[in-house]
């Protein structure tokens, strides 16, 4: 005799409204318990990059070194950029647009460009004159070069400048030229990265593992994308000459801003710093002066991140305490007066 059992199911309960309402508090709180570490771990990850970038500029700087023997120069100054016609900046050549003859109008990161896997970028315009040169130049200025960039700074590109003489008016003049997040080092004015007829590693008397080669610049946040010509120290982009734009120091020679004699003790304006918008991109004006041309002197480095990378003239890179004691990091800019990198860093 078989026994059959219906089986009775037991009525399906549905989410009651305060079940779900725990179940997104729940979710939002982890969310918040994970976003610091998602940034965390977002801004660690572009933190290496930019150390990545500053030893990839001071390698191509040495290969540049070892190919010209001189490491890049800074010619020129505001208002040109690179012109591969024109060599590396340590000699006047004659062209059809400067038959009297011209020194390089780029700057040190438009020379070290073929050692950094952008030669067709140096190469722009090469061979042209007159309309179509400018045309060329044109396109250099808006070219973004990644390891010239800061991805936890805005869109690189600064607006409404349109000053470069042998760039701006062109047909393709793109109204904004690309900054550089990094500069190269001018120390106290016995720095790596200089003018004609450029560094030589025998004037490196300290060692080159003991000297900045380049490193992050300083910003201030609100002044990421200029604007354009009021801010004289980021009005310019990466391919100019020599400016306080792709140039940094790390102290003062003499207590002067501009050709203006002031009380500011020498390297004030040049102490490392986090960005913030607490201080202006240009430094510090002393109390009561007027914006003038000249004032101040340079630019200091810094970054966005919690240390700041800089990278030495031997290519190898450290993390700096923003803290850093100022008479260490101003003797770490200079090639020879006696500075040796502390065993802490």
């Amino acid at each position: 005799m078989s026994h059959h059992f219906k089986s009775i199911g037991m009525p399906r309960q549905a989410f009651t409204i305060i079940e779900m309402l725990i179940v997104v508090a729940v979710i939002t709180i982890l969310i918040a318990l994970l976003m610091p570490a998602i940034h965390a771990a977002r801004e660690s990850a572009r933190l290496g990059q930019c150390r990545n970038n500053a030893r990839q500029m001071a390698m191509a700087s040495i290969q540049h070194e070892n190919s010209h023997a001189v490491f890049p120069l800074a010619p020129k100054w505001y208002g040109f950029t690179g012109d591969p016609d024109l060599g590396i900046g340590n000699t006047r050549v004659v062209t059809p647009d400067y038959p009297g003859g011209e020194i390089q109008n780029g700057g040190w990161q438009y020379n070290i460009l073929p050692f950094l896997d952008h030669l067709t970028v140096h190469q722009y315009g090469a061979g042209t004159s007159g309309l179509t040169k400018r045309q060329w130049n044109s396109k250099i200025v808006g070219t973004v070069i990644p390891t010239y960039a800061c991805a936890s700074r805005t869109d690189s590109r600064i607006y409404q400048n349109a000053a470069y003489s042998n760039a701006a008016g062109g047909a393709d003049w793109p109204g904004y030229v690309q900054r550089s997040d990094f500069s190269g080092s001018r120390g106290t004015g016995a720095g790596m990265i200089i003018p004609p007829p450029g560094r030589r590693t025998h004037e490196v008397t300290d060692g080159q593992s003991n000297v900045f080669l380049c490193g992050h610049r300083y910003l201030n946040p609100l002044e990421y994308n200029g604007p354009g010509f009021s801010i004289a120290c980021n009005n310019g982009g990466w391919s100019q000459g020599f400016d306080w734009d792709n140039m940094s120091y790390t102290g003062a020679n003499a207590p002067e801003w501009g050709n203006i004699a002031s009380n500011i003790p020498p390297g004030r304006n040049y102490n490392p710093l986090r960005d913030t918008i607490l201080r202006p991109s240009c430094g510090e004006f002393p109390a009561g002066s007027p914006w003038t041309w000249g004032w101040p002197t340079g630019t200091r480095f810094g970054s966005p991140h919690s240390v700041l990378p800089m990278a030495m003239a031997d290519g190898s890179v450290h993390s700096l305490d923003y803290g850093i004691d100022v008479a260490v990091f101003q003797s770490l800019g200079n090639v020879n007066d006696g500075g040796v990198i502390p065993t802490a860093l």
